[in-house]
């Protein structure tokens, strides 16, 4: 068992011990005490006392670019990704311009009439608009008929988009007095 004034004076002969490496510390710190010398960090060595010089083993170099080449591998996935996000936002929203300018299109015109239409942009956008007369069928009470009719109006844009299309579409309904639209 080694005492509090032998602990006392090993802890500093360990301190001395890495100032002079010639000093007496083996007669002051006994082996049976426990106490291990910790690695020694000298100019000219690094950890664990080996020479600056030794370089680094074969494995760890291999390691070190695994692990490099992994990070750098995640890396680009995350900036393709964000990349391939950027773009199909930018897709829909022409999609969303284009669909709004159809539709305003189809609410600016004077006459309504039930119909399918469609046509192709400039941008390789598609667009089809379908107008239903949601009062088309004749009501037998001459008190249930309105003084509007009522359209239901759909307007869908597709783009190419990868192995398949994609689709926007909007819906409103509009309201054209008796006599305005193209029927009557």
């Amino acid at each position: 068992m080694i005492g509090i004034q032998n602990l006392r004076r090993c802890l500093t002969s360990r301190l001395t011990h890495r100032l002079h490496p010639r000093s007496r510390r083996n007669q002051l710190c006994p082996k049976e005490s426990g106490l291990r010398m910790l690695p020694s960090i000298m100019p000219g060595k690094g950890l664990g006392g080996r020479a600056s010089n030794d370089g680094y083993t074969l494995i760890e170099t291999l390691v070190a670019v695994m692990l490099l080449a992994i990070s750098l591998v995640t890396i680009m996935q995350l900036f393709s990704g964000g990349l391939r996000a950027i773009r199909l936002s930018n897709d829909f929203e022409r999609a969303v311009f284009h669909a709004q300018e159809r539709m305003e299109a189809i609410r600016l015109s004077p006459y309504l009439v039930e119909n399918k239409l469609q046509g192709q942009l400039e941008d390789g956008y598609r667009w089809e608009a379908v107008i239903r007369d949601l009062d088309a069928a004749p009501t037998a009470d001459p008190r249930k008929a309105g003084i509007l009719t009522r359209f239901s109006v759909t307007v869908s844009v597709h783009w190419p988009s990868g192995e398949k299309d994609k689709t926007f579409s909007l819906d409103a309904l509009r309201t054209v007095p008796l006599g305005t639209s193209i029927d009557e």
